[in-house]
């Protein structure tokens, strides 16, 4: 065959929601000779974790008939997740198949990658080593045992086009309102509590 590929470095959010985008990036080496002749899909799959169910994403930008031999392929894609995923955790693979339809399902017309346990034998996935949450009720991270007159930072995982809005009581929001974090001016004497709500795009 001649092609080898060996991914470097691989880089997602740790949260997205459906029908959003979300943008993350891959870095692969060809550590072979040549670079495949045929064609080739490029696709990203998501498992959930719990039931198995599985969410493959297209990527047609990508052709690896130009991951040229001893060259390193840096790319940053921004897909939408699909609007019916459903919420929960989900390991991310990249797969890369004939694009015959006869051969497409077939995991041993797939493409291979070079690292050592990613390989997944009777799908032809290549383990990203990454999962992501799929959320639409953001979990608001912050210190909840506080003093009055004291300063704080609560936020939530940010989900690309997304917008938040932030409630507080006994406190004010000194910045941050709108992003995914916000920075808090708590009372003196008083209970207080931290909500937001997401919007998506």
């Amino acid at each position: 065959m001649g092609y080898r590929f060996e991914l470097l470095n691989a880089n997602f959010p740790d949260a997205a929601a459906p029908n959003a985008p979300f943008t993350f990036n891959l870095q692969l080496r060809n550590i072979g000779f040549a670079a495949p002749i045929n064609p080739r899909d490029v696709k990203l799959v998501l498992q959930n974790i719990d039931d198995n169910s599985l969410y493959t994403i297209d990527l047609p930008n990508q052709d690896p008939r130009y991951w040229f031999a001893n060259t390193t392929y840096t790319t940053t894609e921004t897909v939408n997740l699909p609007s019916n995923i459903s919420c929960g955790t989900y390991q991310l693979y990249l797969y890369l198949p004939d694009p015959e339809p006869t051969l497409a399902n077939n995991p041993k017309y797939a493409i291979r990658l070079a690292n050592q346990n990613t390989w997944q034998n009777t799908t032809g996935y290549n383990d990203l080593q990454h999962s992501i949450n799929i959320e639409l009720n953001p979990n608001v991270v912050g210190n909840n045992a506080v003093c009055g007159n004291s300063t704080h930072t609560y936020n939530v995982s940010p989900i690309a086009g997304s917008t938040y809005t932030w409630t507080v009581t006994g406190g004010s929001i000194m910045s941050g309102q709108g992003t995914n974090s916000i920075t808090v001016q708590w009372n003196n004497g008083t209970a207080g509590t931290v909500a937001v709500t997401q919007s998506l795009p």
